[in-house]
């Protein structure tokens, strides 16, 4: 039967291998825990701080990702030891999120900071996080998703909510970052609409899933 660790009231934030034969819990105010037989028995992981943010590589399922405080953290087997790797530049104050892109290993996207922190963007990793690459294009960025690739494009489409060009909005790339389209109008901008939760549609390129201020979860058709 299902169980929790001993002491953990709130909720947090959960990854799930690539396999799904490992589950990582990153509980509030606690620290990480992993099982392998469903939530029958946890174990705390180790070199990982209490109420890191948590995701999974998503095809290797050995390794789990952790951020917290400017410092992003590799597990290498299966979520019950972490290292901090050795990326600097990251936001080390604000509220950070970070996903890896579907079906390439060690291929991490990063959006977070703030105007009073001191890295506020938008971060690419392709080692795993050894190392990140700022996209200067992006002045600001405060999540980031991945839907269907374009027609003719072999990486996944992006979607953040982002300051691009001066100007604040969900943006789309089809190619990595280069370039960026702005999928919403100043007339329609939710509230902080995506910073909750951004990602696109797996399956029907354009379509993309946002969170709102207060207004529900929407989604948009784009070409």
């Amino acid at each position: 039967m299902p169980t929790q660790p001993s002491g953990v009231t709130g909720s947090g934030v959960v990854a799930v291998s690539a396999s799904a034969a490992t589950i990582l819990w990153s509980p509030q105010g606690t620290g990480v825990y992993y099982t392998t037989n469903a939530g029958r028995a946890w174990t705390a992981s180790t070199g990982i701080p209490a109420g890191a943010t948590i995701a999974s590589d998503r095809v290797n399922s050995s390794k789990f990702y952790g951020f917290a405080a400017g410092k992003l953290y590799l597990s290498t087997d299966s979520g019950k030891t972490f290292a901090a790797t050795a990326a600097t530049g990251l936001p080390a104050n604000s509220t950070v999120h970070f996903k890896a892109v579907p079906g390439i290993e060690g291929d991490i996207w990063l959006a977070g900071g703030s105007t009073t922190d001191v890295a506020y963007g938008l971060w690419h990793s392709t080692n795993s996080g050894a190392s990140f690459t700022q996209l200067t294009n992006v002045q600001q960025a405060d999540n980031v998703g991945f839907g269907k690739a374009a027609s003719g494009q072999p990486y996944t489409a992006i979607y953040v909510p982002a300051e691009i060009g001066g100007v604040r909005g969900i943006f789309r790339s089809v190619d990595k970052g280069v370039t960026w389209v702005q999928i919403n109008d100043s007339l329609h901008q939710w509230g902080v609409a995506g910073s909750a939760a951004i990602t696109g549609d797996p399956r029907i390129y354009g379509r993309v899933y946002l969170s709102t201020n207060g207004r529900g979860i929407i989604y948009g058709d784009g070409p």
